[in-house]
């Protein structure tokens, strides 16, 4: 028997936005052109970033003003994205629309901090807004373990990096909204460095037993974590498990005996999940999961 690999998975969070509540910008305001120019993705497992590949668009400048050790910063929105943004944030004024969003006593933007890295959802709905604004290819450096993945990007700013592939090893993870490290004197506006909080397809198969006589029936079980995706809400989501036999293999599955369970729950064919070529004359099926999933985890639309 020969096992196939979780076909479809969406991916967590992996967003950092906001530099906090400023005051608004002076006049001495200047955008930082130089300096750290890199943003750094951090993951648990090699499998999170072996065989992706990202686009990214820069949102916004970093804007310093006032004098030493005085000095503030606010974000300078790049012109392109101007309009998509204040239409985002409901903002019609004619000033930036995130200098402004950073200026309001009620925030505007979240910053997530612990899981399910969702906040309030208005973040991620920006994120979500500007992805197809991500059109120019970078490549990262990996680490020695590949755990690590650094982009080398044109100026200092907030960036949001896209990801364009889903591998065989882990899923693709939703739009990344960082920023390079900004520090000054000794306050630490961004980090330049974020979690990479998609997921790794673990799956495992146990044959109850391997020694089953010619006509007789075998069982196993192929056992897989669910990703967690409480709070989010994803166009597209798939979540699906399949399995094949050798083309040759003379087996065969035996009709109406497939079970799936989560946490030791049985679940609902038909309501729960979808099966197609589970069947004597079928070599292969696939079971989604994705009703299940969105049913569980998407639990209302993220506000702004």
């Amino acid at each position: 028997m020969k096992l196939t690999k979780i076909t479809a998975m969406a991916a967590a969070i992996a967003t950092v936005a906001g530099l906090g509540a400023v005051a608004a910008s002076s006049a001495n305001a200047q955008v930082v052109t130089d300096g750290e120019k890199t943003i750094t993705l951090n993951a648990t497992s090699a499998g999170q970033l072996t065989g992706h590949t990202f686009k990214v668009v820069k949102v916004a400048s970093y804007d310093v003003y006032g004098t030493a050790p005085n000095q503030s910063v606010t974000l300078k929105t790049e012109d392109g994205l101007k309009k998509d943004i204040a239409d985002y944030l409901k903002y019609t004024g004619t000033g930036d629309p995130l200098a402004w969003a950073q200026q309001q006593d009620q925030a505007k933007l979240d910053k997530s901090t612990t899981s399910p890295w969702l906040g309030d959802g208005t973040t991620r709905g920006l994120a979500d807004k500007l992805a197809s604004k991500a059109t120019t290819t970078v490549t990262s450096t990996l680490s020695n373990e590949n755990k690590q993945a650094t982009f080398t990007l044109d100026s200092p700013g907030l960036w949001l990096i896209v990801d364009q592939a889903v591998t065989g090893k882990s899923s693709k993870a939703l739009p990344i909204l960082a920023g390079t490290k900004l520090t000054i004197n000794n306050t630490v506006y961004s980090s330049g460095s974020i979690d990479m909080k998609n997921q790794t397809a673990s799956v495992s198969k146990t044959v109850t037993d391997q020694t089953v006589a010619a006509g007789q029936d075998a069982s196993y079980t192929i056992t897989t974590k669910v990703p967690n995706y409480v709070g989010y809400k994803v166009n597209g989501y798939q979540f699906t498990v399949s399995d094949k036999f050798a083309h040759n293999a003379p087996l065969s599955y035996k009709t109406d005996t497939l079970k799936v369970t989560v946490d030791n729950k049985q679940l609902t064919a038909g309501t729960d999940y979808t099966v197609t070529g589970f069947n004597s004359t079928s070599k292969t099926f696939i079971i989604d999961l994705s009703a299940y999933i969105k049913a569980k985890g998407f639990k209302g639309t993220p506000r702004r």
